[in-house]
């Protein structure tokens, strides 16, 4: 039976496959954290937040409670992170305290209290509860790739930014030399023409502040085309960041999946990454038939997690991690002679039975071992074929 604090972490924050409690608190606070950026946004409306006051207030103190208790929860779980492995406890602590979302966290409910003995103008407590929307971001990859994208495109990034300085600079300037005597209220000086330059740099051009003069005219519509091309600039880093990030972390997932199935134990890192690129990760809910007795083989699969029910015409028989199934059909070329139905969710790699062709031709060594492993199951399961 696993301890408390580990079976908290796992509700809050465990990795891998999930159990039903976690994924229902995750819900709950999902849908806690969205409820209070809804009640911020409401109560700002004069007519609601008067007529609905108390009840705004005891949800204010309803989530606060909660996150406070998520917070001192996660604060205590944090030594079984294994990100936190190799140091104390409390340094474990230290580590998620000063982490992002650590100080996301803190900050969900924190202003509560401050506003109990510091004299906080209400607008700017209000703007602080909004920060626990930021909270969305522990629940979602996207924001999660968004941040390692700019982490890893900081340097393109940063020379983005460059270019667009130099082009606003340069912009303020010229149109400041080309309309000041046509405009001077508008045009009164370089800083003030770099709001024109930013709006039309940005493709926005409020209308505010335009050039009348025919030079001006033609020099604003370079920097409009320029806009443009800072916009394709901006996409064109972004996109190949999350494009390649996207890649390497479909690849990290597929080579831990392959690498824990013991047919591939024997095999160099090239050839696994050549298998991964054949296998099709897949995750199956509860009590889904992956095969069905007398159809037609068209893949075979491995199992990387959950439990697998093999229901064949003398036995029930149950597989789980490591194991595979399916090849025997696809070897031999008969119809299927047992049901596969999943216990639990299960993760499995796919692997469709052209490439399956291929590989066997490809790898002698691991055909081998499939047939080694598929003959040895097939007398200990009395004559089973899948």
């Amino acid at each position: 039976m696993p301890e408390p604090r580990l079976t908290v972490w796992n509700l809050l924050e465990g990795s891998g496959e999930r159990q039903r409690a976690g994924r229902w608190c995750d819900v709950f606070l999902v849908s806690l954290i969205v409820l209070n950026a809804l009640a911020y946004s409401l109560e700002t409306v004069e007519s609601i937040g008067a007529e609905w006051h108390t009840i705004f207030q005891t949800f204010e103190a309803f989530s606060v409670l909660v996150f406070t208790a998520e917070y001192a929860l996660r604060v205590w779980a944090a030594p079984e992170d294994p990100r936190h492995a190799g140091g104390t406890e409390w340094a474990a602590r230290k580590r998620f305290v000063l982490s992002p979302l650590g100080i996301i966290d803190l900050l969900a409910f924190l202003p509560f209290f401050l506003a109990a003995f510091v004299a906080v103008d209400l607008r700017v407590l209000r703007l602080l509860r909004l920060l626990r929307i930021l909270k969305l971001a522990r629940y979602s990859p996207a924001l999660g790739t968004m941040a390692t994208v700019l982490r890893n495109e900081r340097r393109a990034v940063f020379g983005a930014v460059c270019v667009l300085t130099v082009l606003v600079v340069l912009s303020a300037a010229v149109m400041y030399q080309l309309e000041h005597d046509a405009q001077p209220k508008v045009f009164a000086n370089i800083p003030q023409a770099m709001w024109w330059a930013v709006s039309t740099l940005t493709t926005v051009g409020y209308g505010d502040v335009t050039p009348i003069t025919p030079a001006g005219r033609i020099v604003g519509s370079l920097v409009m085309f320029l806009g443009i091309g800072v916009f394709v600039l901006w996409t064109s880093i972004f996109a190949a960041g999350f494009i390649a990030e996207t890649r390497k972390r479909n690849f990290v997932v597929t080579w831990k999946m392959v690498a824990q199935v013991p047919a591939f134990a024997g095999l160099d890192a090239a050839r696994i990454a050549d298998i991964g690129q054949l296998l099709i990760p897949e995750v199956v809910p509860p009590r889904f038939t992956v095969i069905r007795r007398g159809e037609a083989p068209r893949a075979m699969f491995f199992v990387v997690s959950g439990e697998l029910e093999v229901d064949t015409p003398t036995q029930i028989i149950h597989i789980s991690e490591g194991q595979f199934f399916g090849e025997q059909a696809l070897l031999e070329g008969t119809e299927r002679r047992a049901t596969v139905t999943s216990i639990t969710e299960c993760q499995l790699l796919r692997l469709d039975q052209s490439d399956f062709a291929q590989l066997m031709e490809d790898e002698p060594d691991l055909r081998a071992a499939i047939e080694r492993i598929a003959h040895e199951r097939q007398h200990g399961y009395e004559g089973t074929e899948i």
